[in-house]
């Protein structure tokens, strides 16, 4: 779930989190995420980032969960 924020600094920092973590890269230029300070692009930036990986995990547990389903129904339980 994307979020928004009402700065347009802290938006476009979330977004651009978000997209460089779907591409599996970080902005070395920003501070590490526990030296962000909160209300900030560069916090929003992590979050963005961390949003996408807790997606993809869910996405992830979310087919394994269906790949079990698919092979009781397949062996008949």
């Amino acid at each position: 779930m994307r979020k928004t924020y009402y700065d347009w600094e802290q938006d476009e920092a979330y977004r651009d989190g978000y997209r460089d973590a779907s591409h599996g890269r970080d902005d070395m230029s920003r501070p590490p995420k526990f030296a962000a300070d909160f209300f900030s692009p560069d916090r929003a930036y992590w979050e963005g980032h961390d949003d996408y990986l807790k997606e993809q995990e869910r996405k992830r547990r979310n087919e394994e969960n269906w790949d079990n389903e698919y092979e009781r129904w397949r062996r008949g339980e």
